[in-house]
């Protein structure tokens, strides 16, 4: 890759991005009347393009680059796109604004991104979400609209592990380093690790840092006695959570038994504040506290309140319940 000088006219130098021959380049052409310049902004060149117009047309061969968007500013507008390796073609729609067109619109990258974004405008539900990002991942796995469309549907929680899993297989790793994308990755795997059917993993605690070794805690010290657990993610610091212990208790007061215990582990908080809120809340039944981040580095979970149950064994039985769902699950495990 390399930059190419070319003179368009006698007063203006225009720089584009050159691509040798076996490098995918995209074809940028138009004609906007009136105008002496347009520019191209691109974090791939690193460099602005400043394009001279000739009798108010221009055509340049751009870096093909359909995961990272350029900027191309005409006549004081801006316009995002992105440069996918088909012919795009800029202009003025019929309302006067920047458009930019692709002569093979099915195949175009850069097509499919202005279409994502008139239809994110429109705050689709959630079902709608999940039909759409995934075709559009799939139809353009190596573009910014993939990225897009995944970050939209992490956020929404639409896609079950299986199919997260499949699409990231067909993305392109140029969107690794992002740190919302690394977190979901590294939570997936996570969870695929230790997913319904599979034996609990253990968690060791230092409950009093200050008196390290002097309190300590173990997932199986609950977990793989013989008895079903149901485990009960949460922190003080979350509202959500902290509504979520009432539901607990009723469950733990109508099923609590020889075969059927809780044990509800602080993650994310500060200690005395878990102390101060569980004792506010009516925690009566085990407790683990300070758990940090060991819930989401071992279960995979991304969300509190969170519930995992296992079974008399160890075994994850059912991760991810639903409040509204618990009372139904525990009786039909219990047969009760």
């Amino acid at each position: 890759l390399y930059m190419k000088k070319t003179l368009f006219a006698a007063s203006a130098v225009l720089v584009v991005l050159c691509s040798c021959n076996r490098i995918p380049t995209t074809r940028f052409k138009g004609e906007m009347t009136g105008l002496e310049t347009v520019e191209i902004k691109s974090e791939v060149s690193e460099t602005d393009t400043v394009i001279a117009l000739k009798d108010g047309k221009f055509d340049v061969r751009l870096s093909c680059s359909p995961e990272t968007p350029a900027l191309f500013i005409a006549g004081g507008d801006t316009l995002e796109f992105l440069p996918d390796g088909t012919v795009l073609i800029a202009g003025l729609d019929a309302e006067g604004r920047l458009s930019i067109k692709s002569k093979t619109p099915k195949k175009s990258a850069n097509v499919a991104f202005g279409k994502y974004l008139a239809w994110d405008e429109k705050n689709p539900p959630l079902q709608e979400i999940g039909d759409t990002c995934q075709a559009y991942i799939r139809a353009f796995p190596e573009s910014y609209v993939a990225y897009l469309a995944m970050l939209k549907a992490i956020g929404a929680e639409v896609f079950d592990d299986a199919t997260l899993n499949d699409l990231y297989g067909i993305m392109t790793g140029a969107f690794n380093h992002d740190p919302v994308i690394q977190w979901s990755r590294q939570c997936l795997n996570d969870r695929l690790a230790t997913a319904e059917g599979t034996p609990f993993v253990d968690m060791v605690i230092d409950q009093d840092p200050e008196n390290r070794g002097k309190n300590v805690k173990r997932l199986s010290d609950f977990v793989g006695k013989g008895k079903y657990v149901l485990a009960h993610f949460w922190s003080s610091r979350d509202t959500a959570s902290c509504k979520s212990v009432e539901t607990i208790k009723e469950i733990y007061l109508k099923y609590g038994s020889e075969d059927f215990d809780v044990v509800s582990i602080a993650v994310y908080d500060i200690i005395p504040q878990t102390v101060k809120a569980a004792a506010e809340l009516g925690i009566t039944w085990n407790q683990i506290i300070n758990a940090e981040h060991m819930g989401t580095s071992i279960y995979g979970f991304e969300k509190i309140p969170y519930l995992i149950l296992f079974g008399p064994d160890g075994i994850i039985l059912k991760r991810g319940l639903k409040l509204e769902e618990l009372d139904a699950k525990i009786s039909e495990t219990l047969g009760r």
